[in-house]
């Protein structure tokens, strides 16, 4: 269950700093975000990879 959250977080990161920040607030895309989500993903990944080899 947590890993689904921790998806979704990571899709939400990336809509809003790659497409609702600068279109809406006019912000520039921060390489931040895009660590955090990448982290996230990773995680998740690890996550199904250690179930599938289970």
């Amino acid at each position: 269950m947590i890993y689904k959250i921790l998806l979704a977080l990571a899709s939400l990161i990336f809509v809003v700093n790659f497409f609702i920040g600068p279109t809406f607030f006019h912000m520039e895309v921060d390489d931040s975000g895009t660590f955090v989500g990448l982290m996230l993903l990773i995680i998740v990944l690890k996550h199904l990879l250690d179930k599938k080899d289970a």
